[in-house]
């Protein structure tokens, strides 16, 4: 079961940044923006814990660290899909079951069966074959190994919160609360030093020559996109219940397969045999775990 639902999460995370790649065109007020997927976030998570009525324990302060960390992560991965190359960002998104095992490995002792171990190892290997070749230099690729960084953390620090016992969707609340303050301030600093206004207003031409947003809109699209992150980390934090982090964070970790399949597909980027190669590899680690995980 927790195998279906990390998978659930790799599909969610992979809408995320699709729709990060694809409103970072749009507007130049991404504070804004994901101030507002995160506000969804808090809202969708509190009437859920409301709904089911669970625990506000002291232990949903780990969650306001998630925030802190979720913050980071998903400022960096949107800044880079706006500067940098999909592919590149894509493939350093898909590294934080690196960061994650290590946390869990030195903080908690798990260890993996060898055909976990196996599967995780195929996961991993498929990540740097996506886009070998592609370059690893410029501002998207620093980008992106902040991302890896900040979120293998944030998926370290939702296995503790499990660890905690502490109930998911009072966890998730704090973390997107908490979130939706930092995106709020970051925007609101960012209007002072810009001087009260942060890109073209509703209906001027963005870089590209298309319409770009107003901040309402702007701030409505945002909180359709958070959708797509508050439904994957329900998925993944209930993965996280029963499954071992490291396999957990790297199946989730798969989503980097839906922004390159949209690469190619909507940006006309080819793939090489090395990245083909890395899909198959990719797909032959979920199946071993299927079959013997």
């Amino acid at each position: 079961m927790w195998m279906a639902l990390a998978l659930g999460a790799a599909v969610c995370f992979g809408l995320r940044g699709v729709l990060y790649r694809k409103t970072s065109q749009k507007t130049q007020d991404w504070q804004l923006l994901l101030c507002g997927g995160f506000l969804t976030g808090a809202i969708v998570s509190l009437a859920l814990a409301l709904a089911a009525r669970q625990r506000w324990t002291a232990d949903v302060w780990i969650g306001a660290v998630m925030g802190v960390l979720s913050f980071a992560g998903n400022a960096s991965m949107y800044r880079g899909l706006a500067v940098g190359k999909t592919s590149i960002v894509a493939v350093l998104s898909g590294l934080p079951p690196v960061v994650a095992a290590a946390a869990a490995y030195f903080f908690w002792g798990e260890r993996l069966n060898a055909f976990q171990a196996t599967s995780f190892v195929l996961i991993m290997a498929a990540v740097p074959l996506l886009k070998h070749g592609g370059g690893w230099s410029g501002s998207g690729a620093v980008w992106g190994l902040l991302t890896m960084l900040f979120f293998g953390l944030n998926d370290a620090a939702g296995k503790q919160s499990a660890r905690l016992g502490a109930d998911i969707f009072p966890v998730m609340f704090a973390m997107f609360a908490t979130g939706t303050s930092l995106f709020a301030l970051a925007q609101a600093f960012g209007r002072r030093r810009g001087g009260g206004r942060r890109g073209g207003g509703a209906g001027d031409p963005d870089s590209a020559g298309h319409a770009s947003w107003g901040p309402l809109e702007t701030f409505a699209k945002g909180m359709a996109v958070g959708l797509t992150n508050v439904v994957g980390l329900t998925f993944m934090l209930s993965a996280m219940r029963t499954g071992p982090t490291a396999l957990v964070s790297a199946i989730a970790g798969l989503n980097v397969l839906l922004l390159l399949l949209y690469g190619r597909l909507a940006l006309r980027e080819s793939f090489t045999r090395p990245e083909l190669a890395g899909m198959a590899l990719a797909l032959s680690g979920v199946v071993l775990l299927r079959l013997f995980g």
